[in-house]
């Protein structure tokens, strides 16, 4: 047991030493190949995974960078409400709060404007007692 629990361990490791790195490059070729229809899959997909491994500075990054390529991806509202959530988890309050509200403005209809809604009224309280 107590081998399985090492092997374990240097896998989860060494998971997080190669994913960084394949996701940027995973990144990159979206956007190198951002006349394929598949690019914006690969943007995404890598800015999320970024997230996943708690590189919200990179996925950020990625976010805007696939914004600007791909301004009119079906999953936008998406996009938006993760590149809010990745400046929450950032501490970047007032960002967040601006992605949140952008959101909502484009997309008040949408299934996750409920949770938008709540986060950003938590931000609000949090805001209001400092």
């Amino acid at each position: 047991m107590k081998k399985l629990t090492i092997l374990l361990g240097i896998l989860i490791v060494a998971l997080f030493v190669f994913i960084s790195p394949i996701t940027s490059f995973v990144i990159e070729n979206g956007l190198k190949n951002s006349d394929q229809h598949w690019a914006p899959a690969l943007v995404f997909g890598g800015a999320r995974m970024k997230m996943r491994i708690l590189q919200h500075e990179d996925a950020l990054k990625a976010f805007q960078e696939g914004i600007r390529h791909f301004p009119n991806y079906k999953q936008m509202p998406k996009i938006y409400f993760w590149v809010a959530f990745s400046y929450e988890k950032e501490d970047r309050i007032d960002m967040a709060r601006q992605w949140y509200e952008k959101y909502l403005d484009k997309w008040p209809d949408h299934i996750w404007a409920s949770q938008a809604r709540n986060r950003l009224a938590r931000l609000e309280v949090a805001a209001g007692s400092d």
